[in-house]
C-alpha cells in the first residue's frame, strides 16, 4: 500500500456501509438503526435504517474535509450504533476509538470491519465502513 504527506487541505470520505447486530433491540416490529460520529465540533450520521432489524444497511458516504485538523490534534473515529424509536433513540454501542491518523496512513480504499461494543463491554456486533 502506497503512503504519502498528509495535504493540510486533505478531504476522506468515510462510507458506512452495513452493520450486524447479535441481537435485536427493539420491542415490537424491527429494530430500527442508525449510526452516528462526531467530527470536528458536530456530528454526523446515517439515515435510519427502518425495520431493518439486526443486519441494517446503510450505505451512506461522508465526505470529511480538514481532516489534516483531526490528525494533528490526535482526535479519533468512534461509531455509535442507535435505535430510533417514536419520541427518542436508544444508545446500542460504540466501536472503541480508531485514531484519524491510522485511517490517513494509506491511499485508496481500505475497508474496516470493527467490532461494538455496550456500556459494559460486552460485544454486540460490528460494523463494516
Amino acid at each position: 500500500k502506497e503512503t504519502q504527506p498528509l495535504n493540510k487541505k486533505g478531504m476522506m470520505e468515510v462510507t458506512i456501509l452495513k452493520a450486524d447486530f447479535l441481537e435485536d433491540h427493539d420491542m415490537l416490529g424491527k429494530m430500527d438503526a442508525f449510526m452516528r460520529f462526531k467530527y470536528h465540533h458536530g456530528a454526523e450520521q446515517t439515515s435510519v435504517a427502518e425495520d431493518a432489524g439486526k443486519h441494517p444497511v446503510f450505505e451512506e458516504k461522508f465526505s470529511l474535509v480538514n481532516i489534516h485538523t483531526e490528525v494533528q490534534n490526535g482526535t479519533f473515529l468512534e461509531l455509535e450504533a442507535l435505535e430510533k424509536d417514536l419520541t427518542s433513540e436508544d444508545f446500542l454501542g460504540k466501536t472503541g476509538p480508531i485514531p484519524w491518523s491510522d485511517l490517513c496512513e494509506y491511499i485508496g480504499l481500505i475497508k474496516h470491519d470493527v467490532e461494538m461494543f455496550d456500556t459494559k463491554g460486552n460485544k454486540i456486533g460490528n460494523v463494516i465502513f
